[in-house]
């Protein structure tokens, strides 16, 4: 699972199952597209009303995060999401892009930094912990 910043020119990357089924591959995208939101809002510390943008090359992610609907097993990852949007009155958007524009999110999510770095030359990839949360932890 990876994301990255091309204006900062960073790269985080969180290991993931070996096998996965399609369903699993859904919600380590959603979760993905949830770190970077997190990862934003913590270290670049956007003004209220800022508009954050971020591209996934699943469609099923980009729905999920417009409509705000999903299947019961994966709210906890949009209620992260809409908590943290409120709470900084950020607007989040999601949008599609293919996969043969998603190089460097694709080489960092399948640990293939020396690719990324050949896609985006100066990129610092670094290790992430995902939002716990939607990993099961409990609120505190």
């Amino acid at each position: 699972m990876g994301f990255w910043l091309p204006d900062h020119s960073v790269g985080f990357y969180s290991p993931v199952p070996e096998v996965l089924d399609k369903e699993q591959i859904f919600y380590f995208e959603a979760l993905s597209v949830l770190s970077a939101l997190h990862h934003i809002i913590n270290t670049c510390h956007p003004q209220q009303s800022s508009r954050i943008l971020i591209y996934t090359d699943n469609d099923n992610t980009v729905v999920i995060f417009n409509t705000m609907r999903c299947l019961p097993h994966y709210n906890d990852i949009l209620i992260s999401a809409a908590d943290v949007l409120i709470r900084q009155v950020l607007h989040l958007r999601v949008l599609h892009i293919t996969g043969e524009l998603n190089h460097v999110a694709d080489a960092i999510s399948r640990k293939k930094f020396a690719l990324a770095q050949q896609y985006s030359p100066g990129i610092t990839i670094s290790p992430f912990s995902p939002p716990q949360l939607p990993l099961g932890a409990t609120k505190k």
